[in-house]
């Protein structure tokens, strides 16, 4: 059970799935008439989906797999300004040094001798993380054959014994009519019991659902309730959270419009190099809006988004450029 216990692997496995089931979209393409204005607060197209998955990662042991993980630090954090990527690359890293010494233990374990996996073992006797983690083996295929419904088995075990990471994600399940019965209610409703315990991503889905409305996601549109998840979140650090926050101030969404208060959240949101904050806070820049208009200020930012790999923010760059 100890082994569990602040497992590097325990936490790249909860980053990974949080990617997966996160609500995190990025903005659609803007027109050339539509470049300059301000983007829509990060929520998925309709009919579009809410995943944003990456590419499940392989559990490295030796010497050489550390250092080529430690690389792709270096390189995530020349190449991109996406804080999701450089994340990855550093669990990864960390992820290479704590597996190695997991499996040396586990290989000196008289309990686990000639188990082939002893953390399904660990499941069955119902410890909640290690369902859990079993259960994120079968969502991305870690290891094992990717099986969604397996996936939800797990996770279901783990949410009702209390696994706030366990929760969130099942309420994605429902969402997403991944590995079960497509059922809004039901996703929201576990949604709501992680959030209600600090998680994160389940807080940011929630602020999601509540300014789409519109009974799509089996909540009725509530402006006031998406300020209020978007801003637990935002308050947690979450990027995309503290865009849309700035978003709901700019546009007056649930609150009395705040320019200022909109140039503070999507600041902190391009800080941590959120693409749509970013766009955002050019355009605040350039427009003057919640500080002093300065275009050549704006004209940087764009730069940087566009050095990032957005288009959006080549886009403006290069219209800002033809003044």
């Amino acid at each position: 059970m100890s082994l569990l216990k602040n497992s590097v692997i325990y936490k790249l496995v909860i980053f990974i799935v949080s990617v997966f089931f996160s609500i995190l979209a990025t903005a659609s393409p803007l027109s050339d008439a539509e470049i300059l204005a301000f983007a829509s607060a990060t929520i998925p197209a309709e009919g579009s989906t809410i995943f944003n998955p990456v590419k499940p990662v392989t559990y490295p042991k030796t010497d050489a797999d550390i250092a080529r993980a430690e690389a792709d630090i270096a390189q995530a954090q020349a190449n991109t300004a996406n804080e999701d990527e450089i994340h990855l690359a550093q669990y990864q890293a960390d992820l290479a040094q704590d597996q190695a010494s997991l499996a040396q233990e586990l290989a000196t374990s008289m309990k686990f001798k000639n188990i082939s996996n002893p953390l399904e073992v660990l499941a069955e006797q119902g410890d909640a993380k290690a369902q859990y983690l079993v259960g994120a083996e079968y969502f991305g295929g870690f290891g094992s054959v990717k099986d969604s419904k397996k996936a939800f088995e797990w996770w279901q075990k783990s949410a009702s014994q209390g696994n706030i990471d366990a929760q969130s994600d099942l309420g994605g399940m429902y969402f997403h009519g991944d590995g079960t019965t497509k059922n809004y209610k039901r996703g929201i409703e576990w949604w709501e019991k992680a959030a209600n315990q600090g998680n994160v991503k389940a807080q940011h889905n929630l602020g999601v659902t509540y300014h789409k409305g519109y009974g799509t996601y089996g909540a009725g549109k509530d402006y006031k309730k998406a300020l209020e998840w978007y801003q637990k979140a935002a308050n947690q650090g979450a990027a995309s959270s503290q865009n849309n926050l700035g978003f709901m101030y700019f546009e007056g969404l649930g609150v009395r419009q705040d320019y200022k208060k909109a140039f503070k959240w999507y600041q902190k949101a391009a800080n941590q190099g959120n693409f749509d904050g970013q766009n955002n806070l050019g355009r605040m820049y350039f427009k003057g809006y919640g500080v002093r208009q300065n275009k050549a200020k704006a004209k940087e930012i764009f730069g940087k988004t566009c050095d990032g790999g957005n288009q959006a923010g080549c886009d403006n760059y290069r219209l800002l450029n033809q003044e």
